[in-house]
């Protein structure tokens, strides 16, 4: 998946020439939200932004929330930001590219104590993954026919 991934970013990154650049935070990551005392939230940690196209912040909290839906392939556009990149190829493609099993190995291979959630994340959910990899596969597919 992650060659396959690569390859149809690469052929449709250009996609994203069209949309503006903003600055971006860089990581959009639970750990990087506090909640105040009225309820609000505020961001945090702003040492990766960025001026790019904004999808990339949306691409990584897309990466960031999947894990933790039942359909992700389906569900992550009933996110009203996430909408508009359903059919945008090159964020389909880089969806499907497991971001977070190669960030997560790398980090094993300088410390042994994080095995079991590397374990958990690659191997134990590796057919939910690929689960939701083939149904963006073939939403890839549907619009390259188009």
């Amino acid at each position: 998946m992650g060659e396959w991934s690569l390859e149809g970013f690469d052929k449709n990154q250009s996609l994203w020439d069209k949309e503006k650049k903003v600055i971006i935070h860089g990581d959009c990551a639970h750990h990087n939200f506090l909640r105040r005392a009225d309820g609000t939230l505020t961001l945090i940690d702003f040492d990766l932004m960025a001026n790019a196209p904004r999808c990339i912040d949306y691409l990584q909290y897309a990466n960031r929330i999947s894990p933790h839906l039942e359909d992700a392939a389906n569900e992550l556009w009933e996110v009203p930001q996430l909408q508009r990149y359903q059919s945008d190829l090159a964020f389909l493609y880089a969806l499907t590219y497991p971001t977070d099993i190669f960030r997560e190995w790398n980090r094993l291979n300088k410390s042994s104590s994080q095995l079991h959630s590397v374990w958990k994340m690659s191997v134990e959910g590796f057919s939910e993954r690929m689960e939701m990899n083939e149904k963006l596969a073939k939403r890839i597919s549907s619009l390259n026919r188009n």
